[in-house]
């Protein structure tokens, strides 16, 4: 494990072995698309001090950095070179992080894939013939392989969290709102159109203690200060089984696995079911208002055309049929959504008034096997244990919810089941990232996974 603040001499060392497993891996996963070899170097020279000083630090596609290509997997932006950093990676170069590179995204970051039109796909380290997930997968590989410490990357309905859980190591989304995202695309440079209301900074990290550091540095602070201490049980609420969403084997078997191990611990566990917070109604909530966000951004007959037919093809897949509606631009649809919203933020913050987390997977699967991206009009369907399950419900069922109020999502590894990782999701208090983080370090160390740096090299 990295200590921290990273000695000086170390450093350099440090950086020249991330290399070296760049050169040695990066070719077969294809997770940095743009190195920054030589400025890395020089920092290395000159650490500045603060939470990240001497720590390895990458950054998705979609974060603008000065003098350095950020095409957001976007064509028209493939040598777009930014003259500016944007607000978050300024504040990751002000606390000492040493750029190493740019990490893979899907285009816009718009799928749970990582398949960029101008890099190519990243491919997951356990299994080459699988997805590293999206939109953050090339952060998810990097830390996982070792290339940097931590990735800065974003998160609308999971891209984040679902690199982390497929790639197997720790992650934050951070409060929506909480953190700045000028210069991070979408939107595009210089459109002039809002960011998502779901939109939140994220970290991908070696551990919780990295998350701790690229917490500080967000905030500002000249050191990464101690994780609150918790008392000796954490009051927990499982989630385990969800309306029409099947888990696959991998999943259910490490929810059992992690059940096991917080009962041997003596914390007192609920399990809950979804009645208690209503998933479909937040399914139904995030499509509206993110359709009704893409309806602002284009002409008004495209935005209904596109609604009529998205309603016909989508009328049996939750999430990408309410899109589609939202699609259609009606204020009144949209301020139901919005008042849905509200009510389910408000029910899940009564909910951890009597709970310090809520625990449940970040998926329906683990890590599934590379999907083209479909043609015009059909829509693609992941196999769930004999089930065909729509793509949008599979892969951000469980992540959209919380992107939906905002809260803070916590992702820790439980460990690896039938040759693929596992992680699960910690859902916290809006606002409250330091403490969220003491939980998943406390989970940390209760799973003992010993993390990337016991892996074998794949």
């Amino acid at each position: 494990m990295t200590d921290f603040p990273v000695p000086e001499p170390a450093i350099r060392q440090r950086l020249e072995t991330a290399f070296a497993r760049i050169d040695r891996f990066n070719p077969r996963c294809n997770a940095i698309v743009t190195e920054n070899r030589a400025e890395a170097l020089a920092m290395a020279e000159t650490p500045a001090s603060g939470p990240l000083s001497g720590l390895i630090v990458s950054v998705k596609d979609t974060f603008e950095t000065a003098g350095l290509r950020s095409t957001a997997s976007y064509p028209p932006l493939k040598d777009h070179v930014p003259e500016k950093d944007a607000a978050a990676v300024a504040r990751i170069r002000a606390a000492g992080g040493i750029l190493i590179g740019k990490t893979n995204t899907s285009p816009l970051a718009g799928d749970v894939q990582c398949r960029s039109p101008i890099f190519g796909v990243t491919s997951n380290p356990w299994d080459e013939s699988r997805t590293s997930g999206g939109s953050s997968g090339g952060g998810g590989a990097a830390v996982a392989l070792g290339f940097s410490d931590i990735d800065l990357a974003s998160d609308l309905a999971g891209s984040t969290r679902i690199p982390a859980h497929f790639c197997g190591v720790p992650a934050l989304k951070c409060t929506a709102g909480r953190f700045p995202l000028d210069g991070h695309i979408p939107p595009l440079p210089g459109s002039g159109h809002p960011l998502s209301r779901f939109q939140s900074i994220g970290l991908i990290g070696r551990s919780t203690t990295c998350l701790a550091a690229g917490l500080a540095a967000l905030e500002g602070a000249p050191r990464a200060a101690p994780l609150p201490e918790e008392g000796a049980d954490l009051r927990i609420a499982l989630w385990t089984d969800f309306p029409g969403l099947p888990l696959c084997h991998r999943t259910k078997a490490a929810l059992a696995h992690l059940r096991a191990r917080l009962e041997g611990a003596g914390w007192p566990i609920a399990p809950i079911q979804p009645e208690a917070w209503d998933f479909r109604a937040a399914w139904r909530a995030y499509g509206r208002i993110l359709g009704s966000e893409g309806a602002a951004t284009i002409p008004v007959w495209l935005g209904k055309a596109m609604a009529a037919y998205g309603v016909i093809r989508s009328a049996t897949k939750p999430i990408q049929r309410d899109i589609a509606r939202g699609l259609w631009g009606s204020p009144r649809l949209l301020a139901d959504a919005l008042a849905e919203r509200e009510a389910l933020g408000a029910a899940l913050d009564r909910l951890l008034e009597s709970h310090h987390t809520l625990v449940l997977p970040v998926s329906a699967t683990a890590a599934y096997p590379h999907l083209d991206t479909p043609k015009w009009g059909r829509a693609r369907m992941i196999d769930i244990e004999g089930r065909r399950v729509p793509y949008a419900l599979a892969t951000i069922g469980l992540t959209a919810p919380f992107s939906l109020t905002g809260h803070p999502v916590a992702v820790v590894p439980v460990g690896m089941f039938d040759s693929l990782p596992v992680g699960v999701q910690l859902v916290g208090r809006r606002g409250e990232e330091a403490r969220l983080l003491a939980h998943a370090r406390r989970f940390e160390r209760l799973l003992d996974w010993s993390g990337p740096e016991s892996w074998r090299a794949p």
